[in-house]
C-alpha cells in the first residue's frame, strides 16, 4: 500500500520518519512519501491516479482537502479543514488529528479546564485548536495579525476576537498555528504563560519562549500526537510503543544537494534538470553519458546492446561515484531498478520523482524502445513494477502529467532554498 503527505514546501516533512517509527518491524504496511503539491486541481488528480491508501495534509492544502473528500468527520466538517484523506468503500473520507492532537497537548499543560487560552493564527490548525480548547471547556479567545480574517474566524467558531496589539497578560495558555518565521511572543514581552506551537521543524516562537525560560509543547510534540492518531485511522494499527520523542525527530538530517530525478519514461527528467541547469545547477545526465561511451544516441544504444548490458552500463556508470559531484543528475528510467545502486546513494542526497500515469507515459513514449510497438498492459505492466521503487527511493514526488519542466524545476529549486535556510537557522 501506498502512504504520504501532500503539501508546499513538504521536503522538510518528518511524516516519512515517523510512519516509519510507528510501524517499527510492520514493513509489510507498505511505502510512506512526500508529495510536492499546490493546488487543489493537483490534489484532486493525485487522489484520482495515484493508488493511495491514506494522505497526511498540510499547508495550503487543508481547506482544499475538505473540498476533495466524499465523507468527513465531524470535527473536520466544523473546522473547516482536514489533514488526513483515508481511502474507504465510498470513496475518501476527511479527519482532523490536529483537533485530537490538541486535546492531549493542552491536557499535558496542568492548565484547569475554565481557564482562558488565546488561540493565535487563524488558519485550518488554528480553527482546530480552538475547537478542541472549547470542547475541553476554556474560555477561548483568537488573535490574528490579518485582523478581517481573524474576526470571521472567530465569529464562525462563536468565540472572542483580540486584536493582535492587546495584552496577552490574561492568558496562562496561548496555541500559536503560525508558519515557523513568524513570532507570536516578539511584541509580547508581557507574556509569561505556557505555550503550545504547532510550527516546525524552526520556529521563531519556540526559540523566543526557550529564551524567556517559558514552558514550551513544540511543533514536533504536536506532529508526533497528530501522527499517532493518523496512524491508527490509515492503517488501522496502533503506533509501536517504542520511544518517539521530538528529540529524536529533530536529530534526522534534512536532505540537499545533490538533487537526483528519477522517474518513468515521459516524465519530464531531462527537460527539468535542463531548466534547473538554467538556474545556476550543475547539471549531469546518465543518458548523455551511456550515449558518449557508446558512441550512439541513448535509443540506439539501447537498441544494439539490448536491455541487461545497457543497464550494465547504467551501473558502471553510477559505480563510478562521478554523478554526484554535480548539483543535479537526470538520471535513465530504469537505472534505479538495481537494488544494489541505491546504496551508492551518499547521504544527504534529495530524490525527486517526477510522476506520470502509465497513460502519460505511453502517449509521449511512443518512440522510446522500451515500449514502441507495445499494448498499453505492457506498459502498466512496467510502470506497476517501477511505481514502489521509484516511490520508496524519493524524498518528494512532483505530478509530471500536471506541470510543465519550468514549473518542476522552480518548485524543485525553493524545496532546496527552503532547506538551505532551514539549515542555516
Amino acid at each position: 500500500m501506498f502512504y504520504g503527505v501532500a503539501g508546499s514546501p513538504i521536503l522538510h516533512s518528518k511524516s516519512p520518519q515517523l510512519f516509519s517509527l510507528f510501524s517499527n518491524e510492520r514493513a509489510s504496511l507498505g511505502h510512506y512519501g512526500r508529495f510536492l503539491i499546490k493546488t487543489e486541481e493537483e490534489l484532486r488528480y493525485l487522489l484520482s491516479h495515484f493508488p493511495l491508501q491514506g494522505l497526511n495534509i498540510t499547508s495550503p492544502l487543508k481547506e482544499k482537502a475538505l473540498g476533495c473528500a466524499d465523507t468527513c468527520e465531524k470535527e473536520a466538517k466544523i473546522i473547516g479543514a482536514a489533514n488526513l484523506l483515508v481511502r474507504e468503500e465510498k470513496g475518501w473520507r476527511a479527519y482532523n488529528t490536529d483537533y485530537t492532537a490538541l486535546r492531549l497537548l493542552i491536557g499535558k499543560t496542568g492548565v484547569s479546564a475554565g481557564s482562558s487560552v488565546l488561540i493565535a493564527g487563524a488558519g485550518g490548525a488554528a480553527r482546530a485548536a480552538a475547537l478542541a480548547a472549547r470542547d475541553l471547556n476554556f474560555s477561548v479567545t483568537l488573535t490574528n495579525r490579518t485582523e478581517e480574517k481573524g474576526r470571521r474566524t472567530a465569529s464562525e467558531l462563536g468565540i472572542r476576537f483580540q486584536p493582535w496589539d492587546e495584552s496577552r497578560k490574561a492568558f496562562p495558555l496561548m496555541i500559536t498555528a503560525l508558519p515557523g518565521q513568524a513570532d507570536a511572543l516578539s511584541d509580547h514581552k508581557e507574556f509569561d504563560g505556557i505555550i503550545i506551537d504547532a510550527a516546525y521543524p524552526s520556529s521563531k516562537t519556540t526559540r523566543e519562549a526557550s529564551k524567556r525560560g517559558l514552558y514550551v509543547l513544540s511543533g514536533e510534540e504536536w506532529l508526533i500526537e497528530q501522527g499517532k492518531a493518523s496512524y491508527a485511522i490509515m492503517t488501522g494499527f496502533q503506533p509501536s510503543e517504542e520511544d518517539i520523542s521530538s528529540g529524536r525527530l529533530k536529530s534526522i538530517s534534512l536532505p540537499g544537494l545533490p538533487v537526483i530525478l528519477c522517474g518513468f519514461m515521459g516524465s519530464g527528467k531531462t527537460a527539468t534538470g535542463y531548466h534547473l541547469k538554467k538556474k545556476g545547477m550543475s547539471l549531469y545526465s546518465t543518458d548523455n553519458e551511456l550515449s558518449k561511451r557508446a558512441g550512439s544516441s541513448v535509443h540506439e544504444a539501447f537498441r544494439a546492446l539490448g536491455e541487461g548490458k545497457f543497464r550494465r552500463m547504467e551501473a558502471e556508470i553510477v559505480g563510478e561515484g562521478a554523478l554526484f559531484g554535480f548539483d543535479v543528475i537526470d538520471s535513465g528510467g530504469g537505472l534505479w531498478m538495481d537494488s544494489d545502486l541505491h546504496n551508492i546513494i551518499p547521504a544527504g542526497v534529495s530524490v525527486f520523482f517526477l510522476w506520470n500515469t502509465p497513460e502519460k507515459a505511453a502517449e509521449r513514449g511512443q518512440n522510446r524502445p522500451l515500449i514502441q510497438g507495445k499494448s498499453i498492459d505492457s506498459v502498466k505492466k512496467r510502470y506497476e513494477e517501477r511505481l514502489p521503487v521509484y516511490f520508496s527511493l524519493s524524498d518528494a514526488v512532483l505530478l509530471s502529467d500536471l506541470l510543465h519542466p519550468d514549473e518542476m524545476a522552480r518548485r524543485i529549486d525553493s524545496e532546496m532554498k527552503t532547506i538551505q535556510k532551514l539549515i542555516d537557522s
